[in-house]
């Protein structure tokens, strides 16, 4: 165990929370991300994996490659889309799922009767 750790436990501190370790790991990357692109060209230094993931579509659109190319761009730019909206349904469906979790009454916010006579006085 190390002192750090030691230190914690002694305390009765179990140290920082999962949700705060995500957050710090997120930072962490966010800026690795921005100083990485600080020092090259964006659309250059991805080239390779889009041409990779729009391969991707090319490929399940022809397997064959017996279409023509015009043909095979457009089958596979419909199957983009089609992937895309996928994703988003399901973006939509947890975050919905995730409020549920939050506020698990579906009638909303509960309305509590304001005591006045306080106020009166």
């Amino acid at each position: 165990m190390s002192s750090s750790q030691a230190s914690s436990a002694d305390s009765g501190h179990s140290g920082p929370s999962e949700a705060q370790w995500a957050r710090e790991r997120s930072q962490r990357a966010s800026i690795a991300a921005l100083t990485r692109w600080g020092h090259a060209d964006a659309v250059s230094g991805t080239a390779s994996a889009r041409k990779a993931f729009l391969t991707r579509f090319h490929l399940e659109a022809d397997p064959d490659g017996v279409l023509p190319e015009a043909e095979r761009d457009r089958r596979a730019e419909r199957l983009k889309k089609a992937y895309f909206r996928s994703l988003a349904m399901k973006s939509a469906k947890a975050r919905s799922e995730r409020k549920k979790r939050q506020h698990p009454s579906s009638k909303g916010p509960v309305n509590l009767p304001i005591d006045t006579t306080e106020a009166s006085q």
